[in-house]
């Protein structure tokens, strides 16, 4: 309405004079919608007047006054609507016009629908007089047709999670001692650090959602897991999901297959570089801060099992567990730069079987990383977006 007003307004001096406004709605599963909206401005100015009407009627409302439907059905309104067989109930609207019409336009059309109704008289009569012939067929009503849901466009079929991984730890505590000094080089790391016997850590997670169709969605996600042990998680696989309750709150029980991968990590600290020409295993290092860690990175298939909860029409809770089978398992040190920008930084990776890096538990040297995960991973979250 303010389009018309800003319009109307412009066309002389003053405002509209006078105005009227009319609003209808109606009543349905429990909710007011609107039905109709009938707007008339009036501006009188020395010689002429202008006059504007204008009206909304909407249609996307159950003017059969079917009966009410089922739990499914109200919390996705839309969907009623898209699938009601009574496209257009002329019944219902032939009380309504789109326009205040002239008295004479009212009377001229009064007079046309008596003769047409005089006219549909006079031949039901004539109709009902005359024998129908005996092979004669009556046709049979055609069904009104049944409109379909819309299909979901491409982008319409992303969506999105947040939720908080609980990740259980597999950790030899003790003394950790970590020593690597590259051939021919004088850059030279050492570190001490008391590793404690942590048993779980929380990660969180960001996932996007593919739906292929409302029962089968691809993802992928990625966290970074927080405490003393740092690293990240990173998941893609395939998710089926059914609902078992069709006439109350939707309940889907989840079940999907995830390819994952972990990595934990233990800092050692950062070290000066006095080296400005130092290759790590073919990798430029020419900081002259280099940090070092040690980290175990785990590859493997993990098969999801939970629930998820319908809160709202977009909003669902959800909780899931999933257990990894490993498939590959390594360890290695990893460097890092520490000056320039962070895009232009480089890293390289040693492997603790490398006879540079010497790695010693409680003084006992070993060539894997003394923390590993757990296969049990179990996830609480909340999803956005339509199945």
């Amino acid at each position: 309405m303010q389009r018309y007003q800003a319009g109307f307004a412009a066309m002389g001096d003053y405002a509209y004079s006078r105005r009227s406004r009319q609003v209808s709605y109606q009543r349905y599963a429990g909710r007011w919608y609107l039905k109709r909206v009938w707007d008339q401005a009036v501006n009188q100015q020395p010689g002429r007047e202008y006059q504007h009407t204008s009206e909304f009627i909407t249609t996307a409302i159950d003017t059969a006054k079917g009966r009410r439907p089922a739990y499914a059905d109200r919390f996705r309104p839309e969907d009623v609507f898209l699938r009601n067989s009574v496209a257009y109930d002329s019944t219902f609207w032939q009380n309504f016009t789109t326009l205040v019409l002239p008295r004479q336009v009212e009377q001229q059309l009064l007079d046309e629908e008596r003769q047409r109704k005089a006219e549909q008289l006079f031949s039901d009569s004539t109709a009902a007089a005359r024998p129908a012939a005996p092979d004669t067929v009556v046709p049979a009503p055609a069904s009104l047709p049944v409109s379909l849901p819309r299909r979901r466009s491409f982008l319409e079929r992303f969506s999105y999670s947040s939720s908080l991984a609980v990740v259980p730890l597999q950790v030899s505590g003790g003394q950790l001692d970590v020593a690597y000094a590259p051939a021919g080089s004088a850059f030279a790391a050492r570190s001490s650090t008391q590793l404690g016997s942590r048993r779980v850590s929380v990660a969180p997670r960001f996932d996007y959602l593919f739906w292929l169709n409302p029962r089968w969605q691809l993802h992928y996600g990625a966290g970074s897991i927080r405490g003393a042990l740092q690293g990240g998680l990173q998941g893609a696989g395939l998710r089926y999901l059914h609902n078992l309750s069709q006439r109350r709150r939707p309940v889907y029980v989840r079940m999907g297959l995830e390819y994952s991968r972990t990595v934990l990590r233990q800092r050692l600290g950062r070290f000066s570089n006095p080296d400005a020409d130092l290759r790590v295993r073919g990798t430029p290092l020419n900081a002259n801060r280099v940090a070092v860690g040690l980290q175990s990175i785990t590859k493997g298939l993990a098969p999801q099992l939970g629930l998820e909860v319908k809160l709202a029409s977009t909003l669902y809770l959800f909780a899931e567990a999933s257990y990894c089978v490993p498939l590959a398992t390594h360890s290695e040190l990893l460097l890092e730069e520490k000056q320039g920008f962070f895009l232009s930084r480089s890293t390289a990776r040693v492997p603790l079987t490398s006879p540079e890096v010497l790695v010693q538990l409680n003084g006992q040297e070993r060539q894997t990383a003394p923390f590993l995960p757990r296969p049990l991973l179990l996830r609480v979250g909340i999803a956005v977006g339509g199945h």
